[in-house]
């Protein structure tokens, strides 16, 4: 962890990512959620998706932080804009319950099909989930037809 640290001070996103997973899991340091987080929200300020959406997930459960649905959002929008399967997943799941935004199932919906295109399971489940409960509802019908 030696290297990772410098290269964590040095700036190095990755080596921040991976610092603050040692930390979080305990690994090669003492575990401790405060640090997870710091270095998270170190690599997340510099755009890395990864950073980001781990960094929205200490947000969402107040990991290490001081619990804030709505800052955790807008962390994994970056993220999800970015690309990152998992936060955009969490970011459908976020509009489903309207944590931390306005319950919103197009968005949600417009969200689980970006990662059911990537292969996420749950996201596919979620989507095949909704097609039975929409029936007849024209407007969920047309969102739901773009096959993942």
């Amino acid at each position: 962890m030696r290297f990772y640290r410098k290269a964590a001070e040095a700036g190095h996103p990755e080596a921040q990512y991976d610092l603050a997973l040692g930390f979080r899991k305990g690994e090669g340091v003492r575990k401790s959620p405060k640090a997870a987080a710091r270095w998270l929200s170190k690599c997340a300020l510099q755009g890395d998706a990864q950073g980001q959406r781990d960094f929205g997930v200490c947000l969402f459960y107040g990991r290490g932080v001081a619990k804030n649905l709505a800052e955790a959002v807008r962390w994994y929008r970056k993220a999800a804009d970015q690309g990152d399967i998992k936060a955009q997943y969490n970011l459908g799941l976020a509009y489903e319950a309207g944590a931390g935004l306005r319950k919103d199932t197009v968005q949600a919906t417009k969200w689980f099909i970006a990662a059911a295109k990537q292969g996420h399971t749950e996201a596919r489940k979620w989507l095949r989930r909704m097609r039975l409960k929409a029936g007849r509802r024209p407007l969920m019908e047309s969102i739901l037809t773009e096959e993942p």
